[in-house]
């Protein structure tokens, strides 16, 4: 029982060693490689950049050709001959490409905000997965008293030593252990099966049984100011009020004049006419209030802004403070389990028949439920940060 205490007390306290240290990091990042959903939104990324650049190029260039047939036939055939480009207002141009180039970036960034997404995922499947492994141990070590308890009294039943209402409780107690175990196996191996997924189908290793270390930031006003600054969300949305108002400039240029200039021929018998040809279109209804549509979405895009930059203050607020009332739950457990540990006793009160069977499997269960409750509390933890350094 004294192992037991001493193995549990080590779970909680979350003793950092060699693979505590190097945490995550190994399988998180073999995911990045592999994953093929990452590898799809890349390729997807790229289309969306080359997407963004068509459109900004001049109109194609219109050739004409005519040959009409002269009646009477004495005045003989006409042929004319065209070469026509069509262009907007200059300054167009310069809207349009400083739109595409906006949208290029916001591929990455929509990129970066879908794999921070698809990562934050996985950090919380490793996150579960340490918990269940960490379960698994210490209930291997629960269910091998378990057995120990059960042989000795089944011995003391063959004696007459013990009544059948102690038998029966010992091997119940010992049921119990070996069925949590069953499910702790077929969970731990369910988590490790999502990571493959994630991993693009590789096998991947995580048999951590202690989450890596963290800190939490003193400061949170000081840290979201620096996560504010890296969200790719907030990034994407500041960059959409660019593109409105490139687009708003955009729709102004779009409504001035728009011109043609070419060449154009003429040939009659007996006579040929060639030379410039320039044309200007009179913008009066085609264009109509693109202006004040692109005006209203500049105005939604800088709202949509100010109150995503609130909801996400908000809600790293909240996750920051869980994480603060759980690091302070945990450290409570941990307190408690190191002054209370009084397993030892109860185990020698059991010996000399001070307490009975029943007595002695009341306290130990009550114990494992409080260190279960402490390993439940350092998960919600561990959590409620990843959810912060997933922007960070």
């Amino acid at each position: 029982m004294k192992t037991l205490i001493l193995y549990g007390l080590t779970i909680i306290m979350g003793v950092a060693g060699l693979q505590a240290q190097s945490g995550f990091s190994h399988v998180l990042g073999e995911i990045e490689s592999n994953n093929t959903s990452l590898e799809a939104m890349r390729q997807q990324a790229e289309a969306g950049k080359i997407s963004s650049r068509t459109g900004v190029f001049l109109q194609n260039p219109e050739v004409g050709f005519n040959y009409l047939w002269g009646a009477p036939g004495e005045i003989g055939n006409r042929t004319d001959f065209s070469v026509i480009q069509s262009f907007d207002f200059p300054s167009a141009y310069k809207y349009k490409s400083n739109i595409a180039d906006l949208e290029v970036g916001q591929a990455d960034l929509e990129y970066k905000a879908r794999k921070i997404e698809l990562m934050y995922e996985a950090h919380l499947i490793c996150i579960d997965l340490v918990f269940h492994q960490k379960l698994l141990s210490e209930n291997m070590v629960r269910l091998e008293y378990a057995q120990n308890i059960a042989d000795a009294v089944e011995k003391m039943f063959e004696q007459g030593k013990a009544g059948i209402l102690e038998h029966n409780k010992a091997r119940l107690n010992l049921a119990n252990s070996t069925n949590d175990q069953s499910i702790l196996e077929a969970r731990i191996n369910e988590l490790k099966a999502e990571l493959v997924r994630y991993n693009g189908g590789r096998d991947v290793n995580l048999e951590l049984t202690e989450y890596p270390a963290i800190v939490i930031p003193v400061d949170f006003d000081e840290w979201y100011a620096q996560a504010e600054e890296n969200n790719p969300i907030l990034q994407y949305m500041s960059r959409q009020v660019e593109i409105s108002e490139n687009t708003e400039k955009l729709s102004r240029a779009m409504s001035l004049p728009k011109f043609s200039a070419g060449y154009m021929s003429e040939k009659v018998v007996g006579e040929k006419y060639q030379g410039l040809s320039v044309g200007m279109s009179v913008p009066l209804w085609e264009n109509k209030n693109t202006v004040k549509a692109a005006r209203a979405q500049t105005a939604a895009n800088m709202a949509l802004v100010s109150d995503s930059r609130l909801q996400l203050y908000n809600m790293l607020k909240n996750h920051y403070n869980k994480s603060m009332n759980f690091q302070k739950a945990a450290e409570g457990y941990s307190s408690s389990l190191l002054s209370v540990n009084n397993a030892e006793l109860v185990k020698r009160a059991y010996d000399m028949g001070e307490i009975s069977l029943i007595e002695y499997l009341v306290e130990v269960q009550f114990y494992y439920e409080t260190l279960v409750k402490a390993m439940e509390t350092r998960r919600e933890m561990y959590r409620a940060f990843a959810e912060l350094e997933k922007w960070n």
